[in-house]
């Protein structure tokens, strides 16, 4: 997801730990601060919105992992 989406020269890194279904879906996704960088409350809202939208292959039971979106500036 492309910094300009938060702001002009909006850069930084949100960190998230997700919570992945059987079917593959993202039921949770937590923003982690302590990992994340220069993360504006923008930033936060995109990534947790990008992050719900993802797709993993499906499995047996639910599975935890993270994710972490890097914005750019531009």
């Amino acid at each position: 997801n492309p910094g300009y989406t938060c702001g002009f020269n909006a850069a930084g890194l949100v960190y998230l730990q997700i919570e992945v279904n059987a079917a593959g879906k993202v039921s949770a996704a937590n923003y982690i601060p302590g990992k994340s960088k220069n993360a504006s409350s923008c930033m936060v809202e995109q990534a947790l919105k990008y992050a719900k939208l993802s797709k993993f292959s499906p499995g047996e039971g639910s599975a935890t992992g993270w994710i972490s979106y890097r914005f750019e500036s531009q």
